[in-house]
This record gives structure tokens, sequence and C-alpha cells, in this order.
């Protein structure tokens, strides 16, 4: 969704039930949307020509340009920064080592260990847009965890998100329905209100 105007510009649909993908696909692409059940125009076989929400790569790693660097921090201790950008993100892949049969003597490191890679991510949303994930926390405020997004609730005329449904609790779970109008910013991290959660406890239960 664009997190200035609210506006949802793609849903992210999953393939598969063992071995899931996940496809990138335009609203444009739908025909009909209720409660129910969302019509894509495309055939089913069509998805596979869509771009993946995210493409993992393992690619060799230069040590030239490291995945991680030591930065010094402002109390002279050392940590580690990854290095991400808004549509890639890279992680250090463990290296593969192959392991004897019980009884063989262990040979030498350098002859069992496999050569370095990086994961590389590239996250498939348009620019200047941000996946909501259901799950990411939501932040009111006065700084207070309020609970975490569960779904997005949009009026299917104009793509417009009006509400959010807000899970509240862990083992009895109960649900909000939130005006989008109460959102202060979206990111990647989630979702921060312009409200107190005074406020939040003044909405009714949300049922679906």
């Amino acid at each position: 969704m664009d997190p200035k105007t609210l506006e949802v510009t793609n849903l992210i649909v999953r393939k598969g039930t063992l071995f899931t993908e996940d496809r990138v696909v335009p609203v444009s692409q739908i025909s009909q949307a209720n409660e129910e059940r969302v019509t894509l125009e495309q055939d089913a076989e069509d998805l596979a020509n869509l771009p993946l929400f995210e493409e993992k790569q393992y690619i060799p790693l230069d040590w030239d340009e490291p995945s991680v660097t030591r930065v010094e921090s402002e109390n002279d201790n050392l940590s580690e920064k990854s290095e991400t950008s808004e549509t890639t993100k890279t992680e250090a892949a463990p290296t593969l080592v192959w392991y004897p049969t019980i009884g063989i003597e262990s040979m030498n490191n350098n002859f069992l260990s496999g050569s370095a890679y990086v994961v590389k991510t590239q996250t498939n949303i348009p620019d200047n847009e941000v996946a909501i994930k259901k799950g990411v926390p939501v932040t009111t405020r006065d700084n207070k965890i309020a609970g975490w997004v569960d779904e997005v609730i949009t009026q299917s005329q104009t793509n417009r998100a009006t509400h959010f449904v807000l899970s509240q609790g862990l083992l009895i779970k109960s649900y909000k329905a939130v005006p989008v109008h109460w959102v202060n910013e979206v990111n990647e991290d989630g979702v921060i209100l312009g409200v107190h959660s005074e406020m939040l406890e003044r909405l009714p239960e949300y049922q679906s």
C-alpha cells in the first residue's frame, strides 16, 4: 500500500500448500471482490508470470565488499551493522561443511568447508510503497504497543483502506477495527498511530 495515501496498490497472493510462492498481484487485475472472495481477471496459470514477492538468491561472497560492516558505537564498543536498502537485504549464509561417517578420521577443515555465500533477498514491490504484513506491531502516540495488524479493510470501489483490524492478546485474542485516519505513519516495521492508547480502549469489539 501507499503509506501516504493509504491506497492499496497490490495483493500478495500465496500459492501452494507445503511449498508456497507469494506473488505480487496489482489491484488492477481484480475483477470482483467481496467479503468471501477476490476474483482476478487472470487465470491461475498466469500467476506464474507475476513477480515473486520475495526472490532469494545464493551468490558467492565478495570478500572485498562484505555483507556485514563493523562500526564504532558511541560507547566505543564494536557493533555489527548489516547493509540494507529499501528493496534489497543481504545476509550471511552458513558455510557448508561435509561430515565424515562414524569411524573415519576427521579430515582437514580447509577441505571440509564449502565456499562462502550470501543470501540476497529482493522484495518486488513498487518504490515508495510498503508491504503491510499480518502480525506487524501497532504503536500508539504514547509509545505503547497496542497490538498487531490482523487484516486491512478496503473499499472495493476506490481500493483505499478504510480500517485495519487490530489483534490484541496472546492466548485469548480480541479484535478492534481502527480507522485509518488515526494512522500517523506506516513503514516496514509496523503502524504508528496519532492517537493515545486511551482512544483505542473506547473502540468496540470487532466481529468479522
